[in-house]
């Protein structure tokens, strides 16, 4: 075996690095998942590729389902699927967007992918330039190692430019901050955040999935629980101080937020500047081995999770849309703002590395879904 994977190598350009295959996992909503060690071989010159979602063969463009009114639904702006030739690329949990449009995703497999996206008026080309993918790093420097420690959930940007990092198994929230040398946040060593409050009581593979940072530094940060119970557990950290080169002293409160049809939070983007209109946005996903998996996109004032206290009665939310007809039904796991034009939303589907699922990347225009609050 050793001198074909050298062989390999000689013509083809291969190097190798040390990579997770998880077997007999449940399409990654289950904690049955076997992690074993083996090697992936990658190629010296690799391609990240975008092509059109297809539909009875005609490139799809909407609409989504919604309740039957237009009242809050979004309008689809475009939908991609990526493709590589790198075998890291995959498992997309989380995204967050520069100023610049450059998109910062992060997988469960401890890696980060950045590449530019469109503006809302142009598409993505076919080949995508100037992308990159690299290891997330522990707070010692090193590259992260270990199943229990690769499973980057979400990722979130703070207002002075560093970057938040859910991880679930080993439940933790990661703090970047902005490196001097211009490289990407993520590119430099983790500083752990002091946990909220219960969550390591989290199910293994039930940790926060959602997760953002308001304009004024508060975060906000929605656990995944588990499908089929009544509610799951929310946490606004309130920052003592600017986010810097290190983590701000944090207070912690929780509140609770409803569950129902087995739907649980895997991300979570606010809308609308003024207090009067801050809507939070949050992406929900179920799985079933009969249907396999639903999402949808559901809505609440802002103020309703910021006023929130643990005896508060678990919060509803209102559906928008659901993502549950051919071609974008699958797993849904990552919604974020862009900054360029702030009522569009970005969303990624986790394909969990497997074939039988594909990594899509969906633009809607959600002007209609702000909640004016009296």
């Amino acid at each position: 075996m050793h001198a074909i994977l050298h062989t390999l190598r000689r013509i083809f350009g291969i190097r190798r690095i040390k990579g997770l295959v998880l077997a007999g996992c449940m399409m990654g909503v289950t904690a049955s998942c076997a992690p074993i060690e083996t090697e992936l071989l990658i190629p010296a010159r690799t391609t990240l590729s975008a092509s059109p979602l297809y539909k009875a063969q005609q490139p799809w463009s909407g609409p989504l389902l919604g309740d039957g009114t237009a009242r809050a639904l979004p309008q689809v702006i475009g939908a991609v699927e990526l493709t590589s030739t790198d075998p890291r690329v995959g498992g997309l949990s989380g995204l967050t967007i520069a100023p610049d449009g450059t998109a910062t995703f992060i997988s469960d497999r401890g890696y980060w992918l950045r590449l530019p996206l469109p503006g809302q008026q142009d598409r993505f080309p076919s080949t995508i330039p100037d992308w990159s993918i690299d290891f997330l790093h522990q707070e010692q420097g090193l590259p992260l190692s270990g199943s229990k420690e690769l499973d980057a959930e979400e990722v979130t940007s703070t207002p002075n430019g560093g970057q938040i990092v859910s991880f679930e198994r080993h439940h933790r929230l990661a703090y970047y901050p902005p490196l001097e040398n211009g490289s990407p946040p993520l590119a430099g060593n983790a500083h752990l955040l002091p946990p909220p409050p219960g969550l390591q009581e989290a199910p293994y593979n039930g940790g926060i999935e959602s997760l953002t940072v308001l304009p004024d530094g508060r975060l906000i940060a929605l656990l995944e629980g588990d499908q089929g119970e009544d509610h799951t557990t929310g946490w606004l950290a309130t920052p003592q101080g600017p986010w810097s080169d290190s983590v701000p002293p944090l207070v912690w409160s929780s509140f609770s937020l409803a569950l129902d049809h087995d739907f649980v939070p895997t991300s979570l983007a606010v809308l609308g500047d003024a207090p009067e209109t801050m809507t939070a946005i949050i992406l929900e996903r179920s799985f079933h081995l009969t249907s396999g998996f639903a999402a949808r996109l559901t809505r609440v004032p802002l103020r309703d999770l910021l006023d929130a206290t643990p005896k508060t009665p678990p919060i509803r939310r209102e559906v928008i849309a659901w993502l549950t007809q051919d071609p974008v039904q699958d797993n849904w796991e990552g919604l974020t703002r862009d900054p360029r034009n702030p009522r569009t939303l970005w969303m990624v589907t986790d394909n969990n590395y497997l074939s039988l699922q594909r990594t899509m990347i969906l633009t809607v225009d959600c002007s209609l879904c702000l909640i004016v609050s009296p």
